[in-house]
Parts: structure tokens; sequence; C-alpha cells
């Protein structure tokens, strides 16, 4: 929503190739785009162009996105290594009993 309100009427004052930020979902797909880092510094650089402290949100949102994503993947990978170890210590314990 504050890219939104920040960014909205670029586009239509011809400030940006592309209309990123004029509507809502506009603004989604944007920051889907940012956080999987798809051209983000095409974004970036034409809205600083604009807005030279927008830097401090674009990074700070790809940072924060990236380490999350990040995160995520490695817990559902530490999550399939954790049950392949329960399976093996299960069976160990039933060959044992």
């Amino acid at each position: 929503v504050m890219l939104t309100l920040f960014f909205k009427d670029m586009y239509e004052e011809g400030l940006t190739s592309y209309d990123y930020f004029s509507r809502l979902d506009k603004t989604f797909l944007t920051l889907f785009q940012l956080m999987t880092l798809d051209s983000w510094s095409t974004v970036t650089k034409e809205v600083m162009e604009v807005y030279p402290w927008s830097w401090v949100v674009f990074v700070s949102f790809v940072t924060l996105s990236s380490f999350t994503v990040v995160n995520l993947i490695i817990a559902v990978i530490c999550d399939a290594i954790q049950d392949l170890h329960r399976g093996d210590f299960e069976s160990t314990l039933e060959a044992v009993i």
C-alpha cells in the first residue's frame, strides 16, 4: 500500500516504462517480482531516477523478503533430512527389537 501511495502516478507522468505501482494489484505483482529478484534492478533504477531516496525501500524489501524465502527453503530441507533420519532410526530400532 505504501509503494502504491508513493509511486502511483509515475507511469501516467511518463517516468517509468511500465505501470509498476498505479493499482494495488500491480504493486503486489511488482513486489513479487522484486522478491524473486527478477529484474528488480530495472524497477529500482527507474524509480530512483525520480525519487533518489527510494533505494532504502527497495533494498529493505529485497533483503527482508529474500532472507525469508531462503529461510523457508532451508527449513523445508532440514525437515526433509530430519524425516529421513527419523525413518533410519525407526528401522534400526525395529531391527534391534
